[in-house]
């Protein structure tokens, strides 16, 4: 009875030391020991495979309850469901891990095999259809942004590593330690300090002291309406664009380069082949200064009808025998134009259900949670916005999850980054502030500014090193004036990606491969099992 509640105690000790990590307001640096229960779970107890996956299993679980239960306030099933499926995945990982340690020693498995499988999982859990990197491990430093500056070089994946790498030393230190092997343990102890504490120094060296370039002046407006009463159900269109709209004409715009509101600030959706024609655009021109207005960023949805790309066929919707493609959308409004660009990254679940058929019993509990059942279209031609010569990358939500994605996006001659949001479907404050730092990492990956437009909150602006230099308060309306730089130059991670995870996806395939031809050739001698066939 005691080695079964052992089996839980010790993963529920892992999980509750990444939850006081994890932000908001975590201590980050017990990231670097929150694994070693998982990692020694097989050194202190004996038991079968399916022990130790159902006790991971319930660890991960148990992290996710507590350090994203303020996603239960928006939608109960969707929330169960990226927890069960996220917890699955990291579960996988650590059993698979147990397995090859069966086969090599403590050291390789910890420092080796460990991190590069969780590495691979992480890579590509930023690419498939389920895709929710919220608990990247590289995101536990979003609220000290100056430990990680180096993440200019290696995007939040480097810092996955670091979390890993510390964690198996540790975890091997102590496992010598059982051993009686006390030089080992002293060594390896040495070594969990020093590639704990040289990360921190170096990137005290590559902190920006100054931001050269061009200086715009731009206004973020915050309408504060509230998506789950009032949004999408409960205030018309028109009251929602005044809103906003008093906010802009009590601001004086016309000094202004900029202009950014958040997303969806328009809810219609919007025929992309008569944008111009638009009468909430036209208010929207009119509000920010009428002939000669300022240029205009901000959210809507829009549709296609028609002739759609192929990629979005199977985005196509019905809506009383029209047949289109709806899109969550980015605006940049000019006089003369107006920019396009899709929401790329969508949340599983709530704006896209990856196996329709699948989840069709659960339409009622997706849309009744606010969410669209079906997916929206993510075709781009465009991935940046010109702005009188300059060029912005443009983020929806979500995206900022994805560092890779944005960096790049940014790396196509983009001097900044705007980031637009609606973070109000949420009644606790744990998702809008973990949303908010991670739009930190963001700035440090690409080296540029960040402005963010939320519609409840927090709108901000952060700078290159990730320091939120202005912001205004969740749940308040109004609007406030920042001045940004352009930054034109290239980091490493901006150019070359999640090279961390190709590599790792590379080297967990080499061991995996070499452990599955292992078993095949040794799978016909399986009954002679003990027999010395060189005898």
């Amino acid at each position: 009875m005691k080695t079964k509640l052992f089996f839980f105690l010790l993963p529920a000790l892992g999980a509750l030391l990444l939850f006081a990590a994890w932000p908001p307001d975590g201590y980050a640096i017990l990231a670097f020991v929150a694994f070693v229960p998982f990692l020694l779970l097989d050194q202190v107890l004996k038991g079968r495979l399916v022990h130790y996956f159902g006790a991971i299993f319930f660890g991960f679980f148990l992290l996710h309850l507590m350090a994203a239960w303020w996603m239960y306030s928006s939608t109960i099933i969707g929330s169960l469901l990226a927890h069960i499926f996220n917890s699955f995945y990291m579960a996988v990982v650590l059993w698979m891990y147990y397995f090859l340690k069966q086969k090599w020693n403590v050291s390789f498995s910890n420092l080796v095999v460990f991190p590069v499988l969780w590495l691979a999982m992480e890579f590509l859990h930023f690419q498939w259809e389920l895709s929710w990197p919220w608990f990247t491990m590289g995101n536990v430093f979003a609220e000290h942004t100056g430990w990680v500056q180096w993440y200019s070089f290696t995007g939040s994946m480097g810092g996955s590593l670091w979390v890993l790498v510390v964690n198996g030393l540790v975890a091997t230190a102590i496992h010598s330690l059982l051993k009686l092997n006390k030089v080992h343990a002293l060594i390896y102890a040495f070594a969990a300090v020093v590639f704990l504490a040289f990360p921190i120094w170096l990137s005290m060296g590559l902190k920006m002291d100054s931001f050269n370039g061009q200086k715009l002046k731009v206004l973020v407006v915050q309408p504060n309406i509230n998506p789950r009463t009032e949004k999408f159900g409960g205030m018309n269109q028109q009251d929602q664009l005044d809103i906003a709209g008093q906010l802009l004409v009590n601001n004086n715009n016309s000094e202004m380069d900029l202009i950014v509101l958040p997303e969806t600030l328009i809810t219609i959706p919007i025929d992309e082949d008569s944008l111009e024609q638009s009468g909430w655009i036209r208010q929207l021109k009119e509000f920010a200064g009428g002939s000669a207005h300022t240029p205009i960023f901000t959210g809507a949805f829009t549709k296609r009808g028609l002739v759609v790309p192929e990629s979005d066929f199977k985005a196509m919707v019905k809506n009383d025998g029209d047949e289109y493609v709806l899109y969550n959308s980015a605006l940049l409004i000019d006089n003369d134009r107006v920019q396009v660009y899709h929401k790329t990254k969508l949340v599983p679940l709530v704006e896209k259900q990856p196996f329709y058929h699948v989840m069709k019993p659960l339409r009622d509990f997706i849309e009744g949670a606010g969410g669209y059942f079906g997916r929206y279209g993510t075709h781009n031609e465009i991935f940046t916005f010109d702005l009188d010569g300059e060029k912005l990358a443009p983020l929806i939500c979500f995206e900022s999850a994805y560092g890779a994605y944005a960096a790049q996006n940014a790396g196509q001659d983009a001097g900044f980054i705007v980031l637009i949001t609606n973070d109000g479907w949420w009644s606790s404050p744990g998702g809008y502030r973990q949303h908010l730092a991670y739009a930190r990492l963001r700035a440090i990956e690409s080296r540029r500014y960040v402005v963010r437009a939320a519609n409840t909150g927090v709108s901000a602006i952060i700078d290159p090193n990730g320091k939120i230099v202005k912001q205004m308060g969740y749940n308040t309306i109004g609007a406030f004036t920042a001045n940004i730089s352009v930054m034109h130059k290239l980091t490493f991670y901006s150019v070359y990606g999640d090279f961390i995870g190709i590599i790792s996806l590379i080297i967990s395939f080499i061991i995996l491969l070499y452990v599955a031809i292992g078993l095949f050739i040794n799978k016909p001698f399986a009954r002679y099992k003990g027999v010395d066939f060189h005898k």
